[in-house]
This record gives C-alpha cells, sequence and structure tokens, in this order.
C-alpha cells in the first residue's frame, strides 16, 4: 500500500510527497557532511581500524603477516563493498568517497523516516539539526552515526528505511530494508528487529493491529501472506552478513570464549558494554532526554498510525537498554557477580546502542513539533491560547535544558597546540618514510599508544591497542601479545632497552623493525629520524 493510498487517519496532516522531500534530503546529506568533517576529519578515530581490514580483505600483500588484518572478518558485506574501492582509490580517498556514500544513503533514510512523523516539507531538516545539537553533548554508551565510515553508518540507513517502509505496511520492502541492516551490521539490525517486534506486539496486544478488519477490501490472509514474505526477505537479505557473523560467535572452544567475553566486556569495550564505567553525566543526560520526551509523548491526545509505531519502538529500544543496566549493573565486576558467564555473554552484544541512537533522535522529533505546533499556533483539539502559550514555554525550557547540557561539550573540537601538530606532523612523516623505504614484509613494534600506524606506513604491526579482533580466538591473541610486550617492557626498561631485551623481544615476536619515540633510548643507529621519532632496524643488532 503506497503512502498516497494510506488511510488519512494513518498520515500525518501536511505529509509531503516523494517529489518535495528530494531538496530537504539533499539538505541534511549537506548537514551531515559538514557535521563529520568539521568534527571527525580523515581520518577518524576508527576509518583505520575498518578500512584497513577492508583493504586487506581485497589485497592479502597489504600488511602482510598483520596479525590483525588477518583475523576474521565480521563485517564482511562492509569489506565486500567499501573495501573494492580500496582497489582503486588510497585509504583517505576512500574514506572520503566512503563518507559521501553513507551520509547521503543515511540522510535519504533519514528523510522517509522523519517525514512519516513530522507535518510539512522541512521537519526533517530541523529534526536532523536538533539531533546534531544533541549528539554534541556526548552520548550514553558511545554510540553515534554521523562521523567516519564503517557499517554502522549503512546499517542504520537500511533501519530509517525500514522503518520508513513499515510506517506504510510496505511489509516486503520493510523486511528487505531490516534485512540489508543486519547484513551490514548485524548487531544494529538484530536490536532493531528486536524493537520493531516489540512495537507490533505491544499494537498487537492493545487491540491496533495493522491486519486488515473483515470490513476492508484487503483479507487477513493476504496481509499475512505479505508478512511471511516479508521475513523471508528479511532472512535472505541478512544472510550475508549474518552467516560470517554467527561463525566466529561459534568458533572458540568454551573457555577460550569466556576469556574473551570478560577482555571485551570489562576491559577493551567496557566504555560502550558495562554500565559500571559509566559517568554520572552520561547518566544524568539521558534521563533529561527520556524525562523531556516521555513528558510530552504521555500528555499527547492522539497520535497517527506511525507516531503510534515509533512511540513503540523507540520504547522497545529503552527496554533493550534497561535490561542491559539490570545485567550489567552491580557494585563488583568480573568474577564476582552472581551469574557473571552469562551476564557478560548478554552484555557483549551492545544492549545500548539502539537507544543511545533513537531516543536523541526521538527529542529531536518531538522538539520539532512542538516548534511547528506553537509556530502555526496549532495544537492538540480544543487547544485554547493559555495551552498553546503553557506549550511555547515548555518548549522554550527544554530548548534550554539541551543547551545546558551542549555548554560542557564544544561543538567544535578544540584546537590543538603546536606542540601537539609538529608531534603528529613528525608521526605521519615517519610512518610515510617506512611506506617508501621498509620491505613489504616488515613487521613493526609501535609505541603503545600508536594512532593509524597502518594508515599511514602500510606495513604490519605486532600488535596495536586500538585495532582489536572480534573472534574470540583472536581476542585472547590479542590480549596475550599486549601483555608480553608489557611485562617485556617492565623486566628490562631502565632509561632503554639494551641490546640483549630487543634481541629476545625479536626473536620470540619475529619482528624486524621498530618505530620508537627519540627519547627512547636504543642500542642502535636509526635508520631513519625526525624531531620525535626514529625507525630501527632490529637486523642490525650486534
Amino acid at each position: 500500500m503506497s503512502a498516497s493510498t494510506l488511510p488519512s487517519s494513518d498520515r500525518p496532516a501536511g505529509l509531503a510527497t516523494p517529489r518535495n522531500l528530494i531538496l530537504p534530503a539533499l539538505c541534511v546529506f549537506a548537514l551531515f557532511l559538514a557535521f563529520s568533517v568539521l568534527r571527525v576529519p580523515v581520518p577518524a578515530p576508527n576509518e583505520p581500524h575498518y578500512l584497513a581490514k577492508a583493504q586487506h580483505y581485497w589485497d592479502k600483500e597489504f600488511c602482510p603477516g598483520d596479525f590483525f588484518l588477518d583475523s576474521a572478518n565480521t563485517h564482511r558485506v562492509f569489506y565486500h563493498t567499501v573495501g573494492w574501492a580500496t582497489r582503486f582509490l588510497t585509504l583517505a580517498q576512500t574514506a572520503i568517497v566512503g563518507r559521501i556514500v553513507a551520509l547521503l544513503l543515511l540522510a535519504v533514510g533519514w528523510t522517509a523516516f522523519v517525514s512519516r512523523l513530522l507535518p510539512g516539507r522541512w521537519g526533517s531538516l530541523w529534526s536532523a539539526a536538533v539531533f546534531l545539537a544533541i549528539s554534541a553533548t556526548g552520548n550514553f554508551s558511545g554510540e553515534w552515526i554521523v562521523g567516519g565510515v564503517e557499517a554502522k553508518v549503512f546499517s542504520y540507513a537500511f533501519v530509517f528505511f525500514g522503518l520508513a517502509f513499515l510506517f506504510e505496511r510496505r511489509w516486503i520492502v520493510a523486511g528487505l530494508s531490516t534485512g540489508l541492516a543486519i547484513s551490514f551490521h548485524p548487531v544494529v539490525g538484530i536490536w532493531a528487529v528486536a524493537a520493531a517486534v516489540f512495537a507490533g506486539a505491544v499494537r498487537q496486544f492493545a487491540k491496533r493491529s495493522d491486519l486488515p478488519t473483515l470490513g476492508e477490501p484487503v483479507s487477513r490472509g493476504v496481509a499475512a501472506k505479505q508478512i511471511i514474505l516479508a521475513t523471508v526477505a528479511l532472512v535472505v537479505a541478512s544472510l550475508p552478513g549474518l552467516i560470517p557473523a554467527l561463525n566466529v560467535v561459534g568458533s572458540a572452544a568454551p573457555e577460550v570464549q569466556f576469556q574473551a567475553d570478560y577482555i571485551v566486556v570489562f576491559y577493551r569495550l567496557k566504555h560502550h558494554l558495562n554500565p559500571m564505567d559509566f559517568t554520572w553525566r552520561q547518566y544524568s543526560g539521558y534521563a533529561i532526554l527520556w524525562y523531556l520526551w516521555l513528558f510530552v509523548e504521555l500528555r499527547r491526545q492522539s497520535i497517527q498510525r506511525a507516531e503510534a509505531w515509533n512511540r513503540w519502538f523507540v520504547f522497545g529500544a529503552m527496554f533493550i537498554a534497561f535490561a542491559g543496566l539490570v545485567v550489567g549493573l552491580d557494585e563488583r565486576t568480573g568474577k564476582e557477580m552472581p551469574f557473571y558467564a552469562e551476564r557478560m555473554k548478554l552484555m557483549k552484544f551492545y544492549p545500548f546502542r539502539l537507544a543511545d541512537v533513537m531516543l536523541p533522535i526521538a527529542c529531536s522529533i518531538t522538539l520539532v513539533r512542538l516548534a511547528l505546533t506553537a509556530r502555526a499556533g496549532e495544537g492538540d483539539v480544543g487547544a485554547n491560547q493559555s495551552q498553546r502559550g503553557s506549550r511555547f514555554a515548555w518548549l522554550l525550557c527544554a530548548a534550554c535544558m539541551i543547551f545546558a547540557l551542549t555548554v560542557p561539550s564544544r561543538v567544535l573540537p578544540s584546537r590543538p597546540t603546536a606542540k601537539a601538530i609538529a608531534r603528529k606532523d613528525d608521526w605521519k612523516e615517519a610512518c610515510r618514510w617506512i611506506s617508501k623505504n621498509a620491505p613489504a614484509d616488515a613487521l613493526f613494534l609501535t609505541p603503545h599508544n600508536s594512532v593509524a600506524f597502518k594508515w599511514y606506513a602500510q606495513r604490519a604491526e605486532y600488535v596495536a591497542l586500538k585495532d582489536c579482533p572480534q573472534d574470540a580466538a583472536g581476542i585472547v591473541e590479542w590480549n596475550r601479545r599486549l601483555l608480553y610486550r608489557t611485562d617485556w617492557g617492565r623486566r628490562y626498561f631502565d632509561n632503554g632497552y639494551s641490546a640483549e631485551a630487543l634481541r629476545e623481544f625479536q626473536q620470540t615476536t619475529k619482528v624486524t623493525h621498530m618505530l620508537a619515540t627519540r627519547q627512547l633510548n636504543v642500542p642502535l643507529e636509526p635508520i631513519h629520524s625526525n624531531e620525535h621519532f626514529r625507525v630501527y632496524r632490529l637486523g642490525d643488532l650486534p
């Protein structure tokens, strides 16, 4: 059933036609792209991680022998699609093209989704602006959708498409879109499906089923058939990304899986997964957003069908997040937690990420709806001038609260100091020298806090803190390498490293070169140096 044939009671007043949404979608895209470029210059923190793996997926001669790049490919659809561009473009160029494509898809999906919820032509643009303003204040569990390019940006775009089609009862296309969301990022897509099922179950229980009644021209059997076909489309579209993810989940022995879960939940990704690691500001900020949105929603007398679906979808996302809090909140962590093994398995699937995005989106849509209502002097049926004034005062109060949340977090990143800029420039210069002069199969020991080494140097690393694999065996090996490097450093460091210490590390790890800070004393002549960094060939050890 198309939008033009929807019953009037199911459509927001003044619903824009698809042709009228082209310009707003382009404006939303321009806004997303500007926000991405200004806040997260290329490369974004995650782009070297994902795009280097995407290039290695297509070209095994890129950084051969790199432990992380050789690990399991869980985001295979992203590597296969976006990674294809690395055959013709540099990593930086791939990031730029990837951002443009991902954010354009996200903007169109956003516009299709929001246009079903707000009247008029420009609601999607105003809500996008409010959402980005809220995003600038921070988030609850580290989730974002406008920044660098990675698999989840595409996944959220398809989630928005799926919701837009769901609002219009276009079940098969909605299922296909959601399946593509799962294919690009299984965790994002599956949580979206769970929230949609929750919304549908609540509406069914509340006697608001979308199956036609006996008095309508379309039979229940036809509608049920469409839902079955939609489910088939969802499953088929999700398989290219779901199968690799499922293979990784069950690929390790139970004891190895337990170690990997512990490392991920309580160490590597605790800022995303462990609610005990979240700050008071994260809790208070999202509590305010939750109160603002809930206060308005519960006071609304009548809502359209799409708005009801979206309301319960957000409630579903929040329910999942609340379950994550129940599972993760404890005055103790790790092995002292009751049923800690089972709880870790649940916590590692990012229960907060969908709510982390959907609650700010819901608040932005609500605030724009209030603004449009106040501007038009319209409200609920029977609203008088006093009620409209009260509504406008509440809107002003909400805007002030969001501004107060925004103050501690600058909309644009602060300018780095001259010293930090010089150090970063020297890091890039050393890495680019390595890319031109070091052997293609070189294996490097890099500083503990190295960033984007493979991006600039195009050479393999022994281990990098940022580059943690996603399969259980790889996670355990990554942790072992970090622990060995730390233990070796503690045993041998004495204002530098002796030849014997470096020889032991080389024999154990098979590294061939080392990139170190200039202040580190090493009994070797560097093969390259600048003001901050030096490059050593460990084969030159006496």
